[in-house]
């Protein structure tokens, strides 16, 4: 987290701590907000707001995770599993959240040189030795 506001300067951001407020407690995930449905009818007209909460209301349940539990008190695979259903939400809200906060990880990582043996990356092309 660090990395990423020393990148981006999100912990001056309201919307972007309120968002990892709402993703951190998962029973928000189960019974949706009147800022969520808010921001889906911003970006779509006519949804039926209640069809898309059963969705993730079946898909919560069917992963087997607690409502009572917090991203932080979750395992490895608890957290893969409850990242997998906002990747996969009826709401593209919850989509287009889950796509910014990979690639905002993506690019701290990628600025991390001590990460890269991990993730088998071998720095920018443009700092490469090249051989000739």
């Amino acid at each position: 987290m660090e990395r990423v506001n020393g990148l981006f300067h999100l912990d001056n951001s309201p919307a972007f701590s309120g968002s990892l407020l709402a993703f951190s407690s998962l029973s928000n995930f189960v019974t949706g907000s009147p800022e969520l449905s808010a921001a889906e009818k911003s970006v779509v007209r006519n949804i039926d707001f209640r069809a898309l909460v059963a969705r993730d209301d079946g898909s919560f349940r069917a992963s087997g995770l607690s409502q009572g539990a917090t991203f932080e008190t979750l395992s490895e695979s608890e957290r893969a599993r409850y990242i997998g259903l906002w990747s996969q939400s009826a709401f593209s809200t919850r989509r287009r959240f889950y796509g910014s906060v990979r690639a905002v990880t993506f690019i701290a990582l990628y600025s991390m040189p001590e990460i890269w043996p991990a993730i088998s990356y071998a720095g920018p092309l443009i700092h490469r030795e090249t051989t000739a």
